[in-house]
């Protein structure tokens, strides 16, 4: 089947904590995936994702400026952030993403705790299909220097939404 990310109602968001009294909010706008949903059981699917670093956005461009700096990204020299999952294991009603994640030049391993919100179709016949996932990184093991007014620990929130244009019935 070929699965296709729905841009529109799909999100990557980050959370990180600000002096340690307050949590900053933001969002990556350019994100690209390929997905492999093929039949109904999500252990055996698979999730291939890259992000736009230059696309960081907190809704305050003086900080998306520094996020996109040597301090945090360095999105001149490393532009895009990847991740590509190894596999899906079940976790109690839910399920646990386990897969490489690339950011500066670092790939380590990170387990993304998720759900899989379940299966619909939209007004035109095509199948849906949405998830949410969410893990927490220590930006030290992506060598990501940061700033002493910023934890090191920041929290991915992923909501997605895929469809499959290929397996549509006839419109209705």
């Amino acid at each position: 089947m070929a699965w296709q990310l729905d841009p529109m109602h799909s999100r990557v968001g980050w959370t990180a904590r600000h002096y340690g009294i307050s949590l900053v909010h933001g969002h990556f706008k350019q994100v690209e995936a390929a997905l492999q949903l093929d039949g109904d059981d999500p252990t055996r699917w698979g999730f291939e994702a890259t992000i736009h670093a230059t696309s960081v956005d907190s809704a305050c461009e003086p900080r998306d400026h520094h996020l996109r700096s040597a301090d945090f990204f360095d999105a001149e020299t490393f532009p895009t952030i990847h991740f590509k999952s190894n596999r899906v294991e079940r976790l109690g009603d839910g399920y646990r993403l386990i897969g490489d994640l690339s950011c500066r030049g670092v790939t380590r391993e990170v387990a993304v705790d998720g759900q899989f919100g379940g299966e619909s179709r939209d007004r035109e016949g095509n199948p849906r299909r949405g998830f949410h996932g969410e893990t927490t990184i220590d930006m030290k093991d992506f060598k990501i220097p940061g700033s002493p007014s910023v934890a090191n620990n920041v929290k991915l929130t992923i909501d997605a939404e895929a469809v499959d244009r290929q397996s549509a019935e006839a419109p209705r």
